[in-house]
């Protein structure tokens, strides 16, 4: 019974207060209601008066004013007062609503933080993605949460209890909404990525002019020092002090600066060479785009072989040689090809031995020169490295695709989630570029990077360090394509699953790129046995120049029409059982046998 008494008298109480409050915002709105009616009473009587002359010496300024401009001030002043009147009333609101909250919850932010965040809520990380997509690639991140921080009242949640949730603590912590209702009122989303890790990591937000993120590390231990300083660090400093975005040396900008100079110079000749060789080309689709020298002409001509033998038009394809004999190779697959000898010349014509070597790091920056000079021409491009297989016509994806159309560059997904790729992870080796100043401006910011191409040794470190940069700045859109529709080398030494459902024609990709592979034998070796070859010996390399002297058909003598199948190592995928040939991984047992 006493219990029953209490609950009564508790629920009294409460209806007591609420109406409490309930009278007193009734109160501030009706005082607030009475206020601005007197107000603009005031104000047309009061302009009236002064303007009519009612005031001792405003005869003069009676005969100056219209009726017409009488009637425009008394407009401005009933703006102003409008104005006032809406932040009143608003101010009367949320004070009303905050007093509500009074003895129930407390503030999750308090006051000197209110230039900073009021409120706090979480979504679901696959919710967000959905809705903004900002082009990383694409996991399952079920369970995986998403905190979004409000900056100000008016940027809450509409609805009146998730309001409360949000910006006062409860006790039930930090309350779930959908990615809609999280950012219902927020009329511009700051997107900040941070991953988890295992050091001692924290994250200020500082009340200032937003700017790119600084970085500081604590030192390394101090022999005596208990606690070691920060230092200001760059964002490619690791914690093991390894630094990935270290600053180019004098002689990178020497070689830079050589290869830079050529482009600028040649450019008014090129562009007019180029203006009749393009002549063949579409504006309408992208153009498909290679470079390639010698040392990398099977690759290029078993995938010209390939793409013929699948049916697959190759008419809207421009290879660009770095020498004369690539040229000859390329125009007998009979492919649209070009070559600049004053800009071309100097480059190796021999293979990569490894990846980052001199010939690799040369061969990166004639890759990019090539796009340079295509979107100045005003054409979309697809660029792609010559160790690529079509399985299915991707090109037409980017035009048609209404989940791609409004992005500026599409990327293969690398594979590697390392901090020098870091956010995108794009790969270098295919992707889609759409015409645009903001794509002309990327590429050609690219360029004037050659001597971070030659430091770093990598041209795809350096694009991936300016596509984080112009997406914040220029708001360039990337978008990072599904791993499993266009793998790569990623793929096929770590994804067994997928490479066994490719190779039992469960899945049939786009495409397959053999990158992450150790140098041009290695690549040769395991498209044979995927099934991906389709160059015949006898015009590998050096050979094909012999076949061309001979004056015959380069097509019908090189090119196969089914895949040269050959079995080379039992560990590493293939399209049929190689379980008599040894392993190339130290410890790896039979692919086929997983």
């Amino acid at each position: 019974m006493m219990v029953a008494d209490h609950q009564a008298r508790g629920k009294r109480l409460h209806t007591k207060a609420k109406r409490k409050t309930q009278s007193k915002l009734c109160q501030a709105l009706l005082t607030i209601a009475l206020m601005v009616s007197s107000f603009y009473f005031g104000i047309l009587v009061g302009m009236h008066s002064s303007l009519l002359g009612c005031e001792p010496g405003n005869e003069e300024a009676t005969q100056q004013l219209s009726q017409e401009q009488i009637e425009e001030l008394v407009r401005k002043k009933v703006k102003e007062g409008l104005d006032r009147d809406r932040k009143i009333m608003k101010d009367a609101i949320i004070n009303a609503s905050d007093n509500e909250n009074e003895g129930k919850s407390e503030r999750r932010f308090t006051s000197g933080l209110n230039n900073l965040a009021v409120g706090l809520a979480r979504t679901g990380t696959n919710d967000f993605l959905d809705l903004f997509d900002y082009g990383i690639p694409r996991k399952s991140f079920d369970g995986e949460e998403v905190i979004v921080i409000y900056k100000n009242d008016i940027s809450l949640p509409n609805d009146m209890g998730r309001k409360k949730a949000v910006k006062y603590d409860d006790g039930n912590g930090i309350p779930m909404l959908s990615a809609a209702d999280a950012t219902a009122n927020c009329a511009t989303l700051k997107v900040v990525t941070t991953q988890s890790s295992p050091n001692a990591k924290c994250i200020a937000l500082v009340s200032q002019p937003e700017g790119p993120i600084q970085t500081w590390h604590k030192s390394k231990p101090i022999s005596g020092v208990q606690d070691p300083p920060f230092q200001q660090v760059g964002l490619g400093v690791q914690t093991n002090g390894k630094n990935q975005f270290y600053a180019p040396l004098a002689r990178a900008y020497v070689a830079h600066e050589r290869t830079l100079q050529m482009f600028l110079e040649s450019w008014k000749d090129v562009k007019s060479e180029l203006a009749v060789v393009t002549k063949k080309l579409n504006k309408k689709k992208p153009v498909v785009t290679l470079v390639c020298n010698l040392g990398q002409s099977a690759l290029l001509s078993n995938f010209i072989c390939a793409a013929r033998s699948k049916g697959f038009d190759l008419s809207n394809v421009i290879v660009f040689a770095t020498d004369k004999e690539t040229k000859d190779i390329a125009e007998g697959l009979g492919v649209l090809v070009y070559y600049n000898k004053h800009n071309f010349e100097s480059l190796p014509t021999g293979e990569a031995l490894v990846y980052g070597d001199s010939i690799f790091s040369q061969m990166m920056f004639a890759k990019v020169v090539p796009i340079v000079w295509l979107l100045r021409m005003k054409f979309n491009v697809v660029f792609q490295d010559v160790d690529v297989v079509w399985y299915k016509d991707s090109v037409s994806l980017f035009e048609s695709d209404t989940r791609l159309v409004d992005f500026d560059v599409i990327f293969q997904d690398d594979g590697a989630r390392s901090l020098r790729y870091s956010p995108f992870f794009g790969n270098s080796g295919f992707y889609f570029i759409r015409n645009n100043p903001k794509t002309i401006h990327l590429f050609t910011t690219l360029l004037y990077h050659g001597a971070e191409i030659v430091a770093w040794k990598s041209h795809q470190q350096v694009l991936g360090t300016l596509l984080n940069e112009h997406s914040s700045r220029y708001g360039l859109r990337v978008k990072v394509l599904e791993g499993a529709s266009f793998p790569g080398g990623f793929h096929y030494h770590r994804d067994h699953s997928l490479m066994t459902n490719i190779a039992q024609g469960k899945s049939t990709p786009y495409l397959f790129h053999m990158s992450w592979t150790k140098n041009k034998a290695d690549k040769v070796l395991f498209m044979q046995q995927m099934g991906l070859w389709y160059l015949q010996d006898h015009c590998i390399d050096e050979k094909a120049i012999d076949v061309l002297k001979g004056q015959g058909d380069f097509i019908s003598t090189c090119c196969s029409k089914d895949p040269l199948i050959s079995c080379h190592y039992k560990d590493k995928p293939s399209i049929v059982p190689c379980k008599d040939s040894p392993t190339k991984d130290k410890g790896k047992t039979n692919f086929w046998t997983w």
